[in-house]
């Protein structure tokens, strides 16, 4: 197979050049790794599968057990890695083609552009050879040597990069791979990582039945998303047992023999083998306090997290200038009345890193022990009314008649208001809403804050967080209400991530896993632009490009391009949208508006009360900039023979399963 002995391989690899001051980091690509070691064989999945086998007998002789690079990766996974990115063609990692953004410099400065004639050469320069196509045998071979790394060296990404690069979910090895995974549980060295993929992957989940579940949770820490996974799209029998296999679990954890039994039983191990009972225990009532949609008892920001965010808001601050005061303030106080133990660290912080001894002055007298995150008093620079805020006139604002209409809903009065004027929009025309959600960064539970209501009349800012149960309930029965009205169109921007804020938020709101005429915006105009392609260039496209799953083979543009075209006259849709694809809502806002959406307060404390009028602004105009680049679809949809409403309803969002718990909550 190869001139070289196994062991010479093996020791090739390990005298492999590494900077040890950044975590042994390897200093070679494993892709170019690969090709070194398994180009040069017939049957590299054979020689895969001996260095494999060898690494732990020859790293023992070396008295070099311990070894590893880029921070644990141990030399079965390294191999491993390597061989599966070599068999991955070139071609499939990215389009060459495709223009990227200049990197910068440490002055965060961009580079200078390639010449022609430079990226000419590179795009000429001769790929690597194709690496060989494996038959079925020898990609079972490689998935065999892969099971037998032991567990703790073989976390889920690289179960991924094996499952891509074999080929695994496809129909003429699926099933044999599946058949593996069941033999390594029955032989017991099935590994967590592993089980937790195989829950996730549609084309392999369905294969396992609902003690798999089980299994899973006795090797590790599942996640309440991964449990929900595995269970959807199941029949209702199959999910009634899934429920019954994790109340079992909390009974399993109360008793050590019943422990050990299931262990042998399900695993075919030994206790010492597998996480001990307590940690069984906790990982039981984790999982269990997820699918029931509970807080976690320590909802407080992480303290690395809040580290980081205050240095990026200082930069922005005082760097930058794209942070104001009031945002900065609030941000200082929320962490600090949640981390009381980080405030030397801040006042140190302001002190060196931002040279602002004053401010550090004015927070030394703050006690963090008796605030609350989130009922932070407006400073005097936010008592101004909202309609008389300072525009930036070179971004969207509200119209004026519309920002003395912006309401806070927060208790059951005024819920009731916004029921009247919804019921009077659906006896309009065109009964339509924009709607937003807002959450803040700044907490370890992530969750809705507000949601944001927009009609061409009048802007609700709904509070997700009341204070009484009555007002509690009232909330959980608007929003039943109002996302199950197939009357209503709501038209939101991506808003997948917003539901699952929402549901976080509100988890007993069963409306929000089956929405009902609720579509994206910005799929409309993706689908507007594969519809004026095909009326300019006269080719016929693939349906497949309609369809959300094609969304990334659409070619993106930078804004800006469009810009200037797009201020000449914001009133043609014809002029202002071109087939080019908008990246995020404020490019967006760009094509079809003429102007950007201002971005400031996007990284603001959303969860503190009172809200800021600068923030029930930007809350406001998020929704309502949706009602007009809707109705600019709707104009350009028109001139193109079709009609955007059918187009948008044809991709609304779909229902989901409901919470494997949803009973409990």
């Amino acid at each position: 197979m190869t001139t070289l002995s196994l062991d010479d391989v093996l020791m090739s690899v390990i005298e492999l050049p590494i900077d040890r001051k950044k975590g042994n980091r390897l200093m070679i690509g494993r892709r170019v790794l690969g090709q070194k070691i398994f180009s040069s064989t017939t049957k590299p999945a054979e020689l895969l599968s001996e260095l494999v086998a060898g690494s732990a007998a020859f790293l023992k002789a070396k008295n070099m057990e311990e070894w590893f690079v880029d921070n644990g990766v141990r030399l079965q996974q390294l191999l491993v890695q390597a061989f599966c990115l070599w068999v991955i063609p070139v071609t499939d990692f990215a389009d060459n083609n495709r223009p990227r953004k200049p990197r910068k410099n440490v002055n965060n400065q961009a580079a200078p552009l390639e010449s022609p004639e430079a990226a000419a050469a590179v795009r000429k320069a001769p790929l690597p050879p194709p690496p060989p196509t494996l038959s079925v045998e020898e990609k079972m071979a490689v998935v065999r040597a892969a099971l037998k790394v032991p567990s703790m060296r073989m976390e889920s990404k690289t179960w991924a990069l094996i499952i891509r690069s074999l080929q695994l979910r496809d129909a003429s090895i699926c099933p044999q791979f599946l058949s593996a995974v069941d033999g390594s549980l029955a032989d017991g060295t099935a590994s967590f990582e592993l089980l937790t993929i195989c829950m996730h992957d549609k084309p392999f989940r369905t294969h396992f039945p609902p003690e798999f579940l089980l299994q899973a949770l006795l090797l590790g820490p599942l996640r309440g998303s991964t449990v929900e996974a595995f269970a959807s799209e199941r029949t209702p029998e199959f999910r009634a047992e899934c429920r019954r296999l994790l109340h079992e679990a909390e009974k399993i954890a109360e008793k050590r023999e019943l422990w050990v039994e299931k262990v042998r039983q399900l695993l075919n191990r030994e206790p010492e083998t597998v996480p001990a009972l307590p940690d069984f225990l906790k990982h039981v009532c984790s999982v269990l306090q997820e699918l029931r949609a509970e807080p976690p008892e320590d909802d407080r920001v992480h303290k690395g997290w809040a580290y980081a965010a205050l240095k990026r808001a200082g930069k922005r601050y005082y760097d930058e200038r794209t942070f104001t005061y009031d945002m900065f303030h609030e941000l200082i106080w929320s962490i600090l009345a949640q981390r009381p133990e980080m405030k030397s660290s801040v006042l140190r912080m302001l002190c060196q890193d931002f040279r602002d001894p004053q401010e550090a002055s004015n927070w030394t007298r703050f006690n963090p022990y008796t605030v609350s995150p989130k009922e932070i008093p407006l400073l005097p620079s936010s008592q101004a009314p909202l309609s008389l805020l300072q525009e930036n006139v070179e971004c969207l604002t509200l119209p004026i008649h519309l920002a003395s209409t912006v309401m806070f809903v927060g208790h059951l009065r005024a819920l009731q208001i916004v029921d009247a004027a919804l019921e009077a929009l659906r006896k309009t025309d065109k009964p339509m809403v924009g709607l937003d959600a807002e959450w803040s960064a700044y907490t370890g539970y992530s969750k809705a804050s507000i949601l944001q209501l927009a009609t061409k009349t009048r802007l609700f800012i709904i509070d997700l967080q009341p204070n009484t149960p009555r007002d509690q309930d009232a909330i959980v029965d608007f929003l039943d209400r109002f996302f199950s009205d197939d009357t209503l169109l709501k038209i939101g921007f991506g808003f997948h991530e917003d539901l699952t804020q929402l549901r976080n938020a509100v988890p007993r709101c069963r409306a929000l896993y089956a929405p009902k005429k609720l579509i994206c915006v910005d799929q409309l105009a993706k689908n507007l632009r594969v519809l004026a392609g095909q009326s300019q260039d006269g080719d016929r496209m693939q349906t497949a490009q309609m369809d959300d799953s094609a969304e990334a083979d659409i070619s993106m543009e930078d804004a800006d391009d469009s810009t200037a075209a797009a201020r000449d006259d914001a009133e043609s849709p014809q002029k202002v949208v071109k087939p080019k694809e908008a990246r995020g809502l404020a490019a967006l806002c760009v094509q079809f508006l003429g102007r950007p959406l201002d971005k400031t307060e996007q990284c603001s404390v959303w969860d503190r009360r009172p809200l800021r009028p600068s923030q029930l602004r930007y809350a406001a105009l998020d929704a309502y900039c949706l009602l007009q680049i809707f109705e600019r679809c709707v104009a350009w949809a028109e001139e193109l023979g079709v009609d955007a409403l059918d187009i948008a309803l044809k991709h609304q969002y779909a229902p989901v399963s409901l919470p494997l718990f949803c009973g409990d909550m």
